[in-house]
């Protein structure tokens, strides 16, 4: 009787699965950005051409698995093989990111629906159970013969799931390319030994080229209550500081908002919003900014997270930077 079940419910559990992961894989299209800053977090893929390119794949992936389910493309059992081994491995990086990078949220669903790792590692179980479930009844089913009429449902699953492919794919570039590329001016390549070079900005008739001179860098947020209060600190710092290099805000978040925050607090040192991506890059393994950042020709010699490092440290900084500007802090 359990075979009989299994045998029969083994097309509805494909299924069901394959719409699950078309959804999915729309969900992140919606905003491939968003979804590409949330695989950053995972800690395994880094710079941003690369992290974007691991998202789009990953939305390009789910969808062509989730239409070969629907439309019942097993492929001698290829086809569920390989889903089972995805969800594998989706769950043995939500486990690494969650014990070693303190991931709080896996994106499965992009930011749409909000997910635990915890809980998104027993939804992936349940859909890997699903997935044995659906292999037995496919191995237990009686072979038939090949029929001679192809049935309306086959005739037409391949073109209506392949134009569904093609549309999620080309979405998810839609939507990153509307997404992608923050305010501000660029300067020179990306050059991961000299990431900061990258920028150059104009701002009240003045160059800020981040990537010829040294300067102090701030990564902040605009939705951050304590980069808020940082940047009254930073205001203040000059004061006693008078040699430090010039202070350069960049920030992760949206104009209308950042410019709100200029208002709030009246910043007396240049600020620019930088894309999402090439933000959490810079902020490297921070959890979270602020991030200050000590830069001489577009490298990062010396680096604190969370606080204004004291004066004493700052000025030990700048000056074992002029002996060795490699030397990390």
């Amino acid at each position: 009787m359990m075979k009989r079940i299994l045998v029969l419910s083994a097309p509805w559990v494909e299924r069901f699965l394959g719409l699950l992961f078309i959804v999915s894989a729309a969900l992140k299209a919606m905003d491939i950005t968003a979804f590409a800053v949330q695989v950053s977090y995972y800690g395994v893929v880094r710079g941003p051409a690369l992290v974007r390119l691991a998202a789009v794949f990953t939305v390009w992936l789910e969808t062509v698995l989730g239409v070969a389910l629907v439309a019942g493309w097993r492929l001698r059992g290829w086809t569920l093989r390989v889903v089972f081994g995805l969800l594998l491995g989706f769950t043995g990086l939500i486990l690494y990111a969650w014990a070693f990078k303190g991931l709080e949220e896996c994106g499965c669903f992009g930011k749409y629906l909000q997910m635990s790792p915890g809980v998104s590692v027993l939804k992936n179980l349940v859909m890997m159970g699903l997935v044995a479930a659906a292999w037995f009844g496919y191995r237990k089913s009686e072979p038939s013969p090949v029929a001679k009429k192809v049935s309306i449902y086959k005739r037409y699953a391949g073109p209506v799931a392949a134009a569904l492919c093609v549309g999620v794919v080309l979405g998810a570039f839609a939507y990153g390319q509307r997404n992608y590329g923050g305010a501000g001016g660029i300067g020179q390549p990306y050059d991961k030994d000299r990431p900061f070079a990258q920028f150059r900005f104009e701002a009240d008739g003045e160059l800020w080229d981040l990537g010829d001179g040294e300067y102090f860098v701030a990564l902040l947020s605009d939705s951050c209550d304590h980069c808020a209060e940082t940047m009254q600190e930073l205001n203040e710092l000059p004061s006693f500081l008078p040699d430090i290099p010039p202070i350069i805000g960049l920030f992760l978040g949206e104009e209308e908002i950042l410019e709100q925050l200029r208002e709030q607090v009246d910043p007396e040192f240049p600020t620019f919003l930088i894309e999402p991506l090439t933000f959490f890059d810079l902020l490297g393994d921070a959890r979270a900014p602020p991030r200050f950042v000590y830069v001489r020709d577009g490298k990062g010699v010396h680096h604190w997270d969370e606080e204004l490092p004291e004066d004493i440290e700052l000025l030990k900084a700048f000056s074992d930077s002029s002996e060795s500007p490699s030397t990390p802090h």
